[in-house]
């Protein structure tokens, strides 16, 4: 019997990848936040349009994505800059036919899932502070 493909099926799980993708996510989003707040604190013309700006802006679910923002990128930066210097790499191998693409090696993965750990964990207590202070 023939066996059925499956219709969703992920080819090219690879996570650094994902976190490539949500690195450069959170970076576009760091630097539009970081804009628009400059354009809003910026323009002072009539002081009761800035105070309810302001406050609008100090919302803390206008505040909150941004923070676990610069959670993630900061802790995936110092992923990559560990990464980008040779450290955790280790020694190179013979490359044999079929080739394998290259990936995250066994301490590197660890250091990725310690530090996805250390996100989890300054990401809830985020959370936690915000809603505590609702």
């Amino acid at each position: 019997m023939k066996e059925k493909k499956r219709s969703i099926e992920v080819k090219g799980y690879n996570l650094e990848k994902y976190l490539f993708a949500l690195h450069r996510i959170t970076g576009i989003y760091m630097i539009a936040f970081l804009f628009f707040h400059i354009l809003v604190t910026g323009q002072r013309i009539d002081l009761s349009i800035w105070d309810r700006t302001a406050i609008s802006l100090t919302n803390n679910f206008v505040l909150l994505p941004f923070v676990l923002a610069v959670v993630f990128h900061g802790l995936n930066g110092i992923r990559l800059i560990i990464s980008e210097l040779g450290f955790l790499i280790g020694k190179p191998r013979l490359q044999i036919y079929p080739y394998k693409a290259a990936s995250l090696g066994r301490s590197q993965r660890i250091l990725t899932f310690t530090l996805m750990t250390v996100g989890v964990v300054l990401s809830a207590l985020v959370v936690i502070e915000f809603l505590s202070r609702l």
